[in-house]
């Protein structure tokens, strides 16, 4: 991992988050110095996803048109992107051994496409495990949660923590 340049100043909002999290990851609490470092390589990954994007736009001479900006903000914000009505939504719940795996994972099954996430945590005790149900789309939950998902595994429209359907 590269370490923040502090003598440079941040281009933009982007960079400013990206030498945050550098310096969270170098400075940090050891209990969140994993949560710092997944977010700190989904932004990197991010802005090189762009800019990669954006070059090869460039490259091809052409004028970026209303599916490119699509497409950018889709790598911004996977779960904002709309939903057709082909993709077929459904709820699973997992569960995290803390609320810090938790949080870790959210970020990830977020970048990966998952359209919501709710923690349930037991607030019984602050290490307990923290129940998740995670809404995205069924044709691609091997590729979000990378495992396979059997049909059992599915909520009911009223899941176990009587949340709405999507």
């Amino acid at each position: 991992m590269k370490a923040p340049q502090r003598n440079k100043k941040p281009k933009g909002p982007l960079d400013e988050a990206i030498a945050a999290l550098a310096l969270a990851c170098e400075s940090g609490g050891d209990l969140d110095h994993e949560i710092y470092l997944s977010a700190h390589k989904s932004l990197e990954q991010m802005k090189a996803n762009i800019m990669a994007h954006d070059q090869k736009l460039n490259q091809a001479e052409i004028a970026p048109g209303g599916d490119d900006y699509n497409q950018i903000v889709e790598m911004m914000l996977p779960s904002a992107r709309p939903c057709s009505p082909a993709q077929d939504l459904g709820k699973i719940w997992r569960k995290a051994g803390s609320m810090e795996e938790a949080v870790a994972l959210q970020a990830q099954y977020l970048t990966k496409g998952a359209k919501a996430i709710e923690l349930h945590p037991d607030a019984k005790l602050q290490r307990s495990p923290v129940g998740m149900v995670i809404t995205l789309e069924r044709s691609r939950a091997h590729e979000i949660l990378d495992c396979n998902v059997g049909p059992e595994e599915w909520l009911d429209l009223e899941d176990r923590y009587n949340t709405p359907a999507p």
